[in-house]
Order: C-alpha cells, then sequence, then structure tokens
C-alpha cells in the first residue's frame, strides 16, 4: 500500500517533485519567522519525502525534464538568495558589535584600578 502512494504521479510529477514546489503563500511555510528557517523546514520536508519513496524516484524526469532535486532548486532559489542576503546582513551587524566589544575589552584590560592621581600623574593603588 505505502509503494502504491508514494508511486502516485500528477503530470509526470511523483511525490518528490511535489515536496520540491514551493508555495509561496502556504500558511505552513510563512508560520515560520527568517528565511533561513524557512528554507530550512523545506529541505527537512523534501529529505523526509526522499527518505519514505522508492530509490528510482529520486532520479526520474517529470515532463519538463527535472529531477526532483533539481525542481527543490530550481522552485527555492529566491528563498536561497533571501537567505544569503539575510544571513551577510547579521553577519555584518554581528562582526561591528564583535569590533566594539573588543574594543571595549582591551581598554578595561589595560585600565588601572583606582585611576591616576591627577597632582602627580602616577597610579593610585
Amino acid at each position: 500500500m505505502m509503494n502504491y502512494l508514494t508511486d502516485l504521479k500528477d503530470d509526470k510529477n511523483n511525490m518528490l517533485h511535489m515536496a520540491g514546489i514551493l508555495i509561496e503563500e502556504s500558511t505552513r511555510v510563512n508560520q515560520i519567522p527568517g528565511t533561513v528557517l524557512q528554507m530550512q523546514r523545506e529541505l527537512q520536508w523534501f529529505k523526509e519525502i526522499e527518505r519514505i519513496v522508492h530509490p528510482k524516484a529520486k532520479e526520474t524526469t517529470n515532463k519538463d525534464g527535472f529531477t526532483p532535486r533539481q525542481m527543490f532548486t530550481k522552485n527555492h532559489k529566491n528563498m536561497m538568495e533571501r537567505g544569503e542576503k539575510w544571513m551577510k546582513d547579521t553577519t555584518s551587524s554581528c562582526t561591528v558589535v564583535g569590533a566594539l566589544i573588543v574594543t571595549i575589552m582591551f581598554v578595561v584590560a589595560f585600565a588601572i584600578p583606582g585611576g591616576n592621581n591627577q597632582n602627580t600623574g602616577f597610579p593610585i593603588f
């Protein structure tokens, strides 16, 4: 019974091809915050379907000549680009914050406890 369900085809698309199709207005994907996490969820879904279909289904082409993996890559290209941009923006923000923290830690590491005497300029211990 399981093989029959996973072998069903719609317009030469098998179950794995269908998992590779991205529906932008899908509530399942839109409930997940952030493009990177959405992409992760889509990839997890694809891999789960890949696990249950017949191994031949992974290499089967549809009417347009795409394998399921090619279909997934083609349909998720925009999501991947948005995720890439988000990751670069986040990385540069973290780099700025990291540089500020390192600067402050450098100053603190060389600061003398108690400071300097204003009259003599020597450290107060």
